[in-house]
């Protein structure tokens, strides 16, 4: 059944990323989409973020779940949270987009999936990477046979992020893993959108700097199921300047390579090498004066406001969710084949519970 108008929002876990990112950059700015009430346990905080967007300051999740004009749910509390605050909308009849992980296990999130799916309500993962206007046309590249047969891709994501106390993120009962599973799923993510689904992979991690119980640097390859390699390096433990969120796809005619894309922020840099065709081998190797790079020039887009807009027009379409649960399911079983490798020294395959 097809419904019209704007979808009217709630979040809960309000002084975030909602906070900085989805709630200014994402359901404000929408078309299709209006903030109707917030609630975070941190009161005061959300009593700020509610006067400062127009909306109501609910005392607790189920007062916002209790409103009829609260359509939809954007869940960004801690990770171990994520499966009781799903249900409670879930049984209110609400939409759910859910920030990455949704869950703490595959198992859980099946669970997750399966309660959703009864209550007759959309279930999507927070992947707003996807609608990044670089990737999106990287992606189109890479079908059309642009850059070759693709070779190898690298995605990175590193910041700087030092022990503080009520880091949630830094505990493993709380977040379930550390850099991995929150900046590796994203760029985990990217990745299998280029090439499908995961078939297997290698995991180092370490603790070079931070002294936390999650991980700081975690390096992984993966073979996907196109047969291309990749490699996803990220880390909690490099200074933020220094940090450029690097993706890299190469091919037999050329490659793309791209800065700050894999970051928060919309937009990026990224450029490419395009060749005609296959060349002969050249013994002298001198890619000084070979250098063809050349930048892109896209408008672009705010991957939170088109993540927003992509789930309320499935909400008012009557559509699947643009990111279903499923895909949050499948990043998950990627993420403990990797945790597992890294503690069995060997290659495993993911695979739900």
């Amino acid at each position: 059944m097809e419904m019209s108008g704007k979808v009217g929002w709630g979040v809960i876990g309000a002084c975030g990323i909602a906070k900085r990112r989805t709630i200014p950059e994402g359901i404000v700015p929408a078309a299709n989409a209006r903030l109707v009430a917030v609630t975070d346990v941190n009161s005061k905080g959300a009593e700020e973020v509610a006067a400062q967007f127009g909306a109501r300051n609910c005392p607790d999740i189920q007062s916002l779940l209790r409103m009829k004009e609260v359509q939809a749910v954007y869940i960004a509390t801690p990770n171990n949270l994520h499966k009781e605050h799903v249900a409670a909308a879930a049984r209110r009849g609400k939409h759910i987009l859910c920030e990455k992980p949704l869950g703490l296990t595959t198992r859980e999130i099946q669970r997750m999936i399966a309660t959703c799916r009864k209550k007759n309500v959309l279930f999507g993962t927070g992947f707003m990477m996807r609608f990044n206007v670089y990737h999106q046309k990287l992606r189109e590249m890479i079908r059309d046979g642009s850059l070759g047969v693709p070779v190898m891709a690298r995605g990175q994501m590193t910041c700087w992020y030092p022990p503080m106390e009520g880091a949630w993120r830094q505990v493993q009962a709380l977040g379930g893993g550390g850099s991995l599973v929150d900046m590796g799923a994203h760029v985990v993510d990217v990745l299998e959108m280029m090439f499908g689904r995961t078939k297997s992979v290698m995991a180092k991690m370490a603790n070079r700097v931070q002294t936390y119980q999650v991980e700081e640097t975690a390096i992984l390859l993966l073979e996907f199921e196109s047969g291309v390699p990749g490699i996803v390096d990220v880390s909690f433990g490099i200074p933020d300047e220094a940090s450029e969120f690097v993706l890299e796809v190469y091919g037999s005619k050329g490659a793309v390579k791209g800065k700050y894309s894999m970051a928060q922020g919309p937009g990026g840099e990224m450029r490419s090498c395009i060749l005609g065709g296959m060349k002969g081998y050249d013994a002298q190797q001198n890619v000084q004066t070979k250098s063809g790079y050349q930048p892109w020039e896209l408008p672009t887009r705010n991957t939170y406001q088109a993540e927003i807009e992509a789930f309320s027009e499935a909400i008012l379409q009557g559509k699947p969710a643009p990111v279903p649960a499923e895909d949050g399911l499948w990043n998950h079983a990627v993420m403990e084949a990797a945790y597992k490798s890294a503690r069995t020294g060997k290659a495993v395959a993911p695979k739900l519970a």
